[in-house]
């Protein structure tokens, strides 16, 4: 079994990366980049496959800019696998669990046999309707928030006394071990790593809301349900000329209030909706690919024990939670597909240049072109990703509001 993921530098590359022996993934990312944090928990949970041969690694390169040079990277998040030293393939942009699973096995990369949380949610009532247990794990989650331990990292983290928000109730990184100790399930554990509540006036109506005795089962879906029929995150205007997309999200909607009230629901109507949803995947705006991926994974109406569904459903929220963020700030649906059309101009140089690869100064002097023509953007993207994301707090405001709701409407556990 590989270790933990290595934090590499540009000083450590040769010992960790071009020296190294057997199967290594090396992870190009930085602190700014939204789809690389979006990538990190499904990293992670690579890196904890028990049978797997693969070592994991990771290299901000905001901290050492030189290895996007090095390693010939027009765009992050990067992945890159490495088989005794050589590079044997790579991957840019966010995947899902189950892509870059499928990715390395075609690799050749044996990752042992992983094995799916499939804890019995629903058999236990929150807290295993012991009111001490739940005021200890209270006290203890707001205790570090109160001292500014809780840290936004959208996958668990724990590091002695600070980390993400489902860690602070275990002094753990593991969405299992939350699972076991609180009786709730791990989904909600992963939807608050979300929407991350880290300070005391974020976090206390959360934990007001969470009581012991509850079943917490339907409260995944029911916080999906009033995300997509959100008036403030303003969906028809996102859709304006995809009327497809804003028809598809009706339906859905519509379809989870039936399911949200016990009514039966005809798998033909599931269907239908999934096949309106595949038609959508690979449509050139991203928003509407990301809307589409999830309600075909969704249409199904997974149970909230399936974690592995809803852990991909949740990685691709977080990214649109930021179009979303960017449409409300003004920014066109050609502004918010421009990374898409800047990957897609490197890999046409790329397939211009005369070693079909690009690195060293061609890469530089391209990567310069591209900012000296789109300064706008570039201004754009600053002021968005300015004072730490101040243009999304109202929208994670909200959020917080619409987990708070879904937790005070789910029912009280009863035995089977």
């Amino acid at each position: 079994m590989p270790t933990a993921i290595i934090k590499v530098t540009q000083a450590t590359v040769r010992e960790n990366i071009t020296d190294s022996t057997g199967y290594v993934l090396l992870d190009l990312w930085a602190p700014w980049c939204v789809p690389c944090r979006n990538l990190a928990p499904v990293i992670d949970s690579i890196s904890k496959l028990p049978d797997s041969e693969l070592q994991v690694a990771k290299l901000d390169v905001e901290a050492h800019p030189e290895a996007m040079t090095q390693f010939g990277v027009r765009g992050i998040p990067t992945l890159i696998l490495f088989h005794n030293g050589q590079e044997i393939g790579r991957q840019v942009g966010q995947k899902s669990f189950r892509e870059l699973k499928a990715w390395l096995e075609t690799q050749h990369v044996d990752l042992g046999e992983a094995k799916p949380l499939t804890a019995a949610v629903g058999d236990f009532a929150s807290f295993y309707g012991d009111e001490e247990l739940r005021q200890f794990f209270i006290n203890r989650v707001m205790h570090h928030a109160a001292q500014q331990q809780i840290i936004a990292r959208n996958y668990p983290y724990w590091d002695e006394k600070s980390g993400s928000i489902s860690a602070a109730f275990t002094h753990c990184d593991s969405f299992t071990v939350f699972e076991r100790v609180t009786g709730i399930n791990a989904t909600f554990a992963a939807l608050l790593e979300l929407i991350a509540p880290t300070e005391v006036h974020a976090l206390q109506p959360i934990t007001d809301a969470l009581t012991a005795g509850k079943n917490y089962a339907p409260m995944p879906m029911r916080f999906i349900h009033a995300f997509f029929a959100e008036p403030s995150f303003a969906w028809p205007t996102l859709f304006a000329d995809v009327n497809e997309a804003e028809q598809l999200r009706l339906v859905f909607v519509t379809l989870l209030e039936r399911y949200l009230r016990g009514r039966d629901i005809d798998d033909a109507q599931c269907q239908q909706l999934q096949r309106q949803a595949q038609a959508l995947l690979h449509h050139q705006d991203v928003s509407v690919a990301l809307v589409a991926a999830i309600i075909e994974q969704l249409a199904t109406l997974p149970a909230a024990s399936d974690f592995d569904s809803w852990n991909e459903v949740i990685g691709r929220l977080k990214t649109l939670i930021y179009d979303i963020g960017k449409h409300l700030s003004g920014w066109s649906a050609y502004d918010r597909n421009t990374e898409k059309r800047r990957f897609q101009w490197f890999m046409n140089k790329e397939q211009q240049s005369a070693s079909g690869k690009l690195q060293g100064t061609e890469l530089e002097a391209y990567r310069q072109q591209w900012q000296e023509e789109n300064t706008e953007y570039q201004l754009k993207e600053a002021a968005f990703f300015a004072d730490n994301f101040a243009s999304m707090q109202p929208i994670y405001h909200r959020l917080h509001q619409l987990l708070t709701e879904a937790l005070l409407h789910s029912p009280i556990y009863i035995a089977a």
